[in-house]
């Protein structure tokens, strides 16, 4: 995928993708941050793309536990100024609070904005996770605070085990991973906008282009089109209505809410 989309882009053949939202956590031991910046959007035409980062909780007093390179990784990753994309991050509202703001840039900006989110980092987190992103809080398996709609045996998200290394027959680094999203109402806020945002054939950073130009590089590119699937889903933050959501890989995305 990478070495196509850095031809795709040589070849001048990336105008008509649509935009791209990206909802990344600046230390990810499974994807490469740092990737996602240089190797894709980098890469990528003017055409109303965001990049959100979600920073580590500088509220955490970890100290010397905390490696230098992670602590550093959010200004190590921002492109300077002024981004060819708008960048979100989300990040501490200061460094004696929990609590945290969305701070943009917007593309061509070299300015930032803030609001605040009315969200917290919940007490002993210190980042979120690759795994983390998809899931919120109350998720019954990997909830920090999961409900008790669904039992699975074990809450993995919540579990806080104490005892002798090579007694459990999963590592305690699997089970202290960060694996649900407190920002997850903000994720979902992100998502429903751009989809009422976004008009059928529309390109916000090219203007209007018909649906076809769109799904051109798949058509052309039969290794890079999506595996999708449409999906029923219920989340609390929508009030228990049933949404539709449409699962591509291991992402979710609102279609539409069922009447």
């Amino acid at each position: 995928m990478q070495e196509q989309t850095a031809r795709l882009a040589q070849e001048g053949r990336l105008g008509s993708l649509p935009p791209i939202l990206t909802f990344q956590s600046v230390v990810d031991f499974t994807v490469s941050t740092r990737a996602i910046v240089t190797a894709l959007y980098a890469l990528l035409p003017e055409n109303g793309s965001d990049l959100v980062l979600f920073d580590l909780n500088r509220c955490a007093k970890f100290g010397q536990l905390l490696r230098t390179a992670s602590g550093n990784a959010l200004a190590r990753l921002l492109p300077p100024p002024p981004p060819p994309y708008r960048i979100s991050v989300i990040a501490n509202t200061s460094s004696d609070s929990s609590e945290v703001a969305e701070r943009v840039t917007e593309a061509g900006a070299t300015e930032e904005t803030s609001r605040d989110l009315g969200l917290n980092y919940p007490p002993g987190v210190f980042s979120l996770s690759h795994v983390a992103l998809p899931f919120p809080l109350n998720d019954s398996l990997y909830g920090l605070e999961p409900t008790a709609e669904e039992n699975f045996g074990v809450n993995l998200g919540a579990v806080a085990p104490r005892g002798e290394r090579g007694t459990l027959i999963v590592s305690l680094d699997a089970l202290l991973r960060m694996s649900s999203n407190p920002f997850f109402p903000y994720v979902i806020a992100r998502i429903e906008e751009g989809i009422r945002k976004d008009g059928p054939g529309e390109n916000k950073g090219g203007g209007a282009a018909p649906a076809s130009r769109k799904t051109e590089l798949l058509k052309n590119e039969p290794s890079l089109k999506p595996r999708t699937q449409v999906i029923p889903w219920r989340w609390p933050e929508h009030g228990g209505e049933p949404a539709l959501y449409r699962r591509q890989g291991r992402s979710l995305a609102l279609c539409r809410r069922n009447p």
